[in-house]
């Protein structure tokens, strides 16, 4: 019989019927789940901060969990706060010990929620897989409040083991553990294709990690066989490696992740090449070519006016305040904040705009809180407080800056070097000889008088 000697070798794991059958029905109820999903990533070079939270928020689909379950039931801010959790646990919780007036509530709250999310993403897999993937010492309260299915006791007893967590004073670690188990389970298996070590700070860091990581396997790329190459000693994949890392002006990995002092090499290039100008091997200078993105979203609505005391507007009055009129008529002025947006690439604004105000009251309401009536409001702006009678749509959009782009593209330090007529230093516009001299007509029509 062919297969003799593979039925012999299955008889060690399942010598009995019983034994066999368990195992085709586990085999089964995993066939009939829904496929877990499997990450591939490629190309990581050494980006360990990028790598690592591109894992643990599971690109967005952590996010987009917890739209799905509180999209109704929490705020947008209460929402981030809670994917921040799950993505750098150990910061959100320092942020919170700082803010929270009762602590432990605020940990007993996120537990609550983080189990929801936890269950949410355990639901392609058996329970025993699940219990697997929860960390030692919690992995029985977890798996409890991941299943409890008593529905006429399980508020009760999810209050009992969670206040038990916090009164344990374990509850920190415990919500720690938790957010990496939900990280665990939005991603079942990862691929790594090529290339972990390059140019990037802190290759070092990205294994450290996979190193713990449930399921992983590797694609080996050029750099990192240079770097196997390297570690066993053979001398051109170690100058080349010296090469490529000092050409980047990246030490951090060498000396800061693997413990190798560059002093000596620097004493020898020093002493043998010291009045070579090496001007084939200068580092590359990246940071001139680096651009670094934001978008700032929160502004504040309203802010301080030092002169009278009061409030008055931060920068757009025509801006949607966030929360809409509820926020005007219950929220402190100074804590609502604006549907506006500057997308600021290395310090500079590339793009301005937000959410604009297209609701009569709300538009009313906001310039009642800075000390101007309706009346006022209506002689200032009368053909937006018109237009809002009808009934505007909303609208939004956003401006670019394309003059300030194209000066940071060509590495400018002024913009006027990249505008086809720019202004002098004192406003004057030589192309078109302004300004000029303003004629009494003009100043009469403009209702400006001037006197000496």
């Amino acid at each position: 019989m062919s297969d003799l000697k593979y039925l012999n070798r299955l008889a060690k794991d399942y010598p009995n019927i019983m034994a066999a059958s368990a195992e085709i029905i586990n085999l089964k109820a995993i066939l009939a789940l829904p496929k877990g999903t499997e990450y591939f990533l490629s190309d990581l070079h050494g980006e360990h901060e990028a790598f690592i939270h591109m894992l643990k928020s599971a690109s967005g689909t952590i996010k987009a969990k917890i739209d799905e379950h509180y999209g109704s039931v929490l705020s947008e801010k209460d929402r981030d706060d809670l994917a921040a959790l799950i993505y750098n646990a150990e910061a959100e919780i320092a942020r919170k010990k700082k803010d929270e007036k009762n602590f432990d509530d605020w940990c007993a709250t996120a537990i609550y929620r983080l189990i929801t999310i936890c269950r949410s993403v355990s639901t392609k897999y058996t329970r025993s897989r699940v219990r697997n993937r929860l960390p030692k010492y919690m992995d029985y309260s977890m798996d409890e409040l991941l299943h409890a299915d008593d529905e006429a006791n399980r508020v009760n007893y999810y209050t009992q083991i969670i206040n038990s967590v916090v009164e344990c004073g374990v509850a920190e670690e415990y919500i720690i553990q938790l957010t990496e188990a939900i990280s665990r389970l939005a991603v079942d298996k990862l691929h790594i294709i090529g290339d972990v070590f390059d140019r990037g700070a802190h290759p070092d860091e990205i294994m450290d990690y996979l190193m713990d990581y449930h399921d992983v396997d590797f694609q080996w790329g050029n750099h990192d066989i240079v770097w196997m190459g390297a570690a066993t000693g053979n001398w051109a994949c170690i100058t080349n490696l010296l090469r490529m890392n000092i050409s980047y002006n990246n030490f951090d990995m060498l000396e800061v992740g693997y413990g190798i002092n560059l002093r000596p090499l620097a004493t020898f290039a020093e002493k043998i090449y010291g009045d070579d100008p090496c001007e084939y091997f200068k580092p590359h200078i990246l940071d001139k070519n680096k651009y670094e993105f934001c978008i700032v979203n929160d502004f504040p609505f309203f802010e301080e006016d030092e002169e009278n005391g009061g409030i008055t507007f931060s920068h757009n009055p025509f801006s949607m305040p966030q929360g809409g009129m509820d926020a005007l008529l219950n929220k402190n002025p100074l804590d609502i904040l604006a549907y506006q947006y500057d997308f600021v690439c290395n310090g500079y604004e590339m793009a301005s705009g937000g959410v604009r105000n297209h609701d009569r009251d709300i538009l009313k309401k906001a310039f009642e809180l800075v000390g101007y009536s309706e009346d006022v409001v209506k002689s200032k702006f009368p053909a937006l407080y018109e237009a809002f009678r009808y009934g505007a749509p909303p609208h939004a959009g956003m401006a670019p800056g394309i003059d300030r782009i194209l000066m940071l593209l060509k590495d400018e330090e002024n913009i006027r070097e990249v505008v086809a007529f720019p202004l002098g230093a004192n406003g004057a516009d030589s192309m078109m000889g302004c300004p000029s001299e303003v004629f009494p007509k003009q100043l009469k029509d403009a209702h400006i008088k001037i006197s000496d």
